[in-house]
């Protein structure tokens, strides 16, 4: 099923049906005649569940009635389930309430199971209250049949609702915080990963969805959703669309959180409509720090699954850039961009990431990446990983014991000059020798593939122990060299020592570049120091004869 999305904007008319009414007109609810229904005045607004249709037909039925600004009725939408997966058509449109009738106008159907539109239907409905309450209780209605679709049965479709339970908790932030996914096997597959202050991340069927999560009264149980979808036109044919919709929150028997509904659709263009259900996935989420954390530094650590997870490094600086690769194939894949950290707590979030994938040489842009840290101690996070078909990856990294960040005041500069040769077929297959004149502020090298490299490098920041250093305009040359049209990059530079800080006796270089034509380039340097050969003793003096 291909991704579809949508604006909310649900919106509830005057006159409404009465209980079970019906029409002669097939393709629109209770235009046959039924009765207007006018009583006590009904404010429709919140989440409502039941079911619709009839006999063998008949399924869950869950959605959410926008209040408006009268409190009378908004945009709507409806999710219907369909049977033998775990998917929804959806049922939306604007509507009000006039008295006891709720009528809709321009009402939209889509059917997931053939990806099909039918829209200028109708929906009405009869809401009714307990005595001597302003708060509606149930809402029975019907809408018309959305013909041409795998959702037709040829007849009015009748549904009831009530007035859903889970209108009775406000919404917190806090409390959304979490991840989300898909129940079952069949039916779409999708996740979602919310942090503590509403940023959202995600995948649904190969789209990359990134939003904001808002709470929207101090009383509503809904959140505000809006989200921007990105991915492969291949396998995200919405891709840069954008959505406006709702969240709720699901509770257990004991009151704790279960699982999640989001109902959206697009806010502009082409009709596009999400109607997911899912469960919570305990403790996927780190608890957010309480005070101002800082993500710099260098790390190591694991990324994956446990029993499959794999090394990663990364090197972190204090203007939010990121660098995190790890070891795939003779080379290395890469994964760059900024961070944004939150104000007063630890949460960072990045959706500016590019992913360099060295086996086929491709970059993906626009992959974003969420997560937690502690100062000096721990940075966990997930990405979309487009190697794995924008599969949501985890990792967990600690500071680096072999490229220390920082040292004590008492120990002894940093000292990275001297030449340095990469460790093993590390470098896309090839060997790479550089040397470093700190003092001259140069980078010189080459490669076993025919390149020539020169470049600048200097001390990153005016901190004497930290160990992090610029490097700019990292460029290759030469007849052969297959970088040799690449745009000069930009990085940062460490060393690795023995001890705290002293002469280093290895040499990492991370870096990268992208021009307005649509040219990137990396490089990622792992190196050994060489050491330096002392001067030949001159030849012995012959004896004296």
């Amino acid at each position: 099923m291909r991704i579809i999305l949508f604006p909310i904007a649900l919106v509830v008319g005057a006159a409404l049906v009465a209980c079970g009414g019906g029409g002669s007109d097939e393709s629109s609810a209770g235009t046959g005649g039924d009765p207007v229904v006018v009583g006590p005045q009904q404010y429709p607004g919140g989440f409502w569940e039941g079911t619709s249709g009839t006999g063998s037909a008949q399924r869950s039925f869950f959605g959410y009635i926008d209040p408006g600004s009268s409190g009378t009725g908004g945009d709507f939408l409806f999710a219907r389930l369909y049977a033998g997966t775990n998917g929804y058509d959806s049922v939306y449109g604007a509507g009000s309430a006039t008295g006891s009738s709720f009528i809709g106008s321009d009402v939209n159907y889509y059917s997931g199971r053939d990806d099909k539109f039918v829209s200028g239907l109708t929906l009405r409905g009869a809401v009714s209250s307990a005595p001597g309450s302003t708060r509606p209780t149930r809402i029975v209605g019907n809408y018309g049949d959305p013909k041409g679709t795998a959702a037709s049965t040829n007849a009015i479709v009748p549904f009831d609702i009530r007035y859903g339970a889970l209108n009775a908790v406000p919404a917190q932030l806090p409390s959304l915080q979490g991840t989300y996914r898909s129940i079952g096997t069949f039916g779409a597959v999708w996740r979602l990963d919310i942090d503590a202050e509403g940023r959202l991340v995600g995948t649904y069927s190969g789209c990359t969805l990134t939003g904001n999560v808002q709470t929207r009264s101090a009383t509503s149980a809904a959140y505000g959703v809006s989200l921007t979808l990105t991915g492969d036109q291949g396998i995200c044919p919405r891709t840069g669309t954008s959505q406006t919709g709702v969240i709720a929150l699901q509770y257990d028997a004991a009151g704790a959180r279960s699982g999640i509904w989001l109902l959206s659709r697009n806010a502009t263009g082409p009709s596009n409509v999400l109607a997911l259900n899912g469960i919570i996935d305990p403790g996927a989420v780190p608890s957010p720090s309480l005070t101002q954390q800082d993500g710099q530094g260098n790390w190591v650590g694991k990324v994956g699954p446990v029993g499959s997870a794999q090394d990663i490094t990364a090197a972190v600086l204090p203007d939010g850039s990121y660098f995190l690769y790890r070891k795939v194939g003779s080379g290395y894949d890469a994964l760059y961009g900024t961070l944004a950290v939150s104000a007063g707590g630890g949460t960072v979030n990045s959706i500016d990431g590019v992913y360099f994938q060295n086996q086929s040489a491709q970059y993906n842009s626009g992959v974003a990446l969420t997560g937690s840290v502690v100062t000096n101690t721990s940075f966990t996070g997930k990405y979309f990983d487009p190697s794995s078909g924008n599969t949501l990856t985890e990792f967990t990294v600690a500071p680096d014991p072999a490229y220390p960040y920082v040292t004590s005041l008492s120990a002894a500069p940093f000292n990275l000059s001297g030449t340095y040769r990469s460790v093993g077929p590390a470098f896309g297959g090839g060997l790479l020798t550089l040397t470093v004149d700190a003092a001259l502020g140069t980078i010189v090298g080459d490669s076993s593939d025919g390149c020539t490299v020169t470049g600048n490098f200097s001390k990153y920041g005016s901190d004497p122990n930290r160990n992090a250093f610029t490097v700019d305009r990292l460029t290759y040359a030469g007849a052969a060299c297959p970088k040799r049209e690449t745009p000069p990059q930009s990085g940062v530079a460490s060393g690795r020592f023995e001890s705290g800080g002293g002469q280093a006796q290895g040499l990492r270089i991370l870096a990268a570049a992208g021009n307005a034509a649509g040219t990137r380039a990396t490089t990622v340097f792992v190196g050994s120091r060489i050491p330096t050969q002392p001067p030949p003793a001159p030849p012995a003096t012959p004896p004296a004869q």
